[in-house]
């Protein structure tokens, strides 16, 4: 039973993978490093549509790896950010795949994403409006960064993400939680690359604001996250 699991994990897995292979996304506009107050530097890929002279950008923290999205992984397959109206920042959270030279201990994510910020808004083909996007740990780093207020986040996106959930909550010492993982898979997070929405932007003015000043969009299923308490945390 247990390698007919493991089997279907890793078909699912490579299913994925080869999809997101055939129809990936375009290769980074550049490849950097930017720079934060500490004197490290984060390691982020930058997509700068074609039509793009100076234009909103989204932002996405990852710690699994930026060059996932290289193959379509999470944005969803197919998507052509050649063909989209924003530029896109996807950086390595620090201490993580090309940001691992930056680890120290305890960092402030709300505040990396603040100097991220500072560096986008600097560029010319940002017009000075950032969005944040992303998924779980994708999401909870998005209230970090609001929390810091930029004036230039106009829009936060966590999607099932859960404000009081850690990283470090996936993880028991140095061993991995199987008891959340495996609910996740049987809810078929192992397709997740293949039916994830693609990113739409409402209207400006059309989210609520928070006491973080920042505009945020939640969306979620039932079994990660309770609306409610989320709304309330971010109000603290």
């Amino acid at each position: 039973m247990k390698s007919q699991k493991l089997s279907f994990t890793v078909f699912s897995f490579l299913i994925s993978l080869a999809l997101g292979k055939l129809l990936g996304q375009m290769t980074p506009t550049f490849i950097v490093q930017i720079p934060v107050r500490d004197g490290q530097s984060l390691a982020a890929d930058v997509y700068v549509p074609a039509a793009c002279a100076s234009c909103p950008a989204i932002l996405i923290q990852t710690p699994y790896n930026k060059n996932n999205f290289r193959q379509g992984l999470p944005l969803g397959i197919g998507t052509n950010l050649n063909a989209s109206p924003y530029a896109w920042v996807v950086v390595d959270w620090r201490g993580f795949y090309g940001s691992s030279q930056a680890a120290v201990s305890n960092p402030n994510r709300g505040q990396d994403g603040y100097d991220v910020m500072d560096w986008m808004v600097a560029q010319t083909w940002c017009n000075g409006h950032i969005g944040t996007w992303g998924p779980s740990a994708l999401g909870v780093i998005q209230y970090q960064t609001a929390k810091e207020q930029h004036p230039a986040h106009r829009c936060a996106v966590p999607l099932v993400a859960d404000p009081s959930t850690t990283y470090d909550s996936y993880f028991m010492v140095a061993f991995w939680k199987r008891q959340g993982f495996k609910p996740s898979m049987r809810l078929g997070m192992a397709f997740l690359p293949l039916f994830w929405p693609t990113f739409t932007f409402l209207q400006p003015g059309s989210l609520p604001q928070t006491k973080h000043g920042t505009p945020l969009l939640f969306i979620f299923p039932p079994y990660k996250l309770v609306a409610g308490m989320t709304i309330t945390l971010i109000r603290c």
